[in-house]
């Protein structure tokens, strides 16, 4: 009867362990940046997010630039990038593995910095979010110091 008990308990605990890191579905959708991003050249661009139930792309100057997944809870999103576009369209998403053999294969070699960095955009990141009406805010703080994004959905 323990056994049965406690079982009981684990499969609820789990049950809403998994109720609360399921995505919010305030997040579906296409999302820009307020005030676009200036590329090299001064060229003022969007930058776009297009969430759809866990997952999650990145369109800058209409190019993907990464994808991966993300879970809510309680206003955190925990951010797991799967693939990046370091190259300009040129080849297209990479994993993180892909990455590092497309930079070797191109410069015969790659460095501990850009290897830590590597690292750093792959391993999962966690934000403060609102949703209130059109309008996305993401809170991050790296290294101490804290920065938002503002984002409207594009309807």
């Amino acid at each position: 009867m323990k056994k049965l008990v406690l079982g009981i308990a684990f499969a609820a605990m789990a049950v809403f362990a998994s109720c609360a890191q399921r995505p919010d579905p305030a997040l579906n959708g296409t999302w820009v940046v307020i005030g676009g991003v200036e590329d090299m050249m001064g060229i003022l661009g969007e930058i776009e997010w297009i969430f759809d139930d866990g997952n999650f792309e990145n369109w800058t100057f209409g190019l993907q630039v990464q994808k991966g997944t993300y879970t809510t809870s309680n206003g955190t999103i925990t951010m797991k990038v799967s693939h990046v576009d370091w190259t300009g369209g040129v080849v297209g998403l990479l994993d993180q593995a892909g990455l590092k053999e497309f930079i070797i294969a191109e410069e015969g070699h790659i460095s501990e910095e850009l290897e830590e960095l590597i690292d750093m955009v792959f391993a999962p990141s966690t934000s403060t979010y609102t949703v209130s009406d059109n309008i996305f805010t993401l809170t991050s703080t790296v290294d101490g110091e804290t920065s938002t994004l503002t984002l409207r959905r594009v309807e």
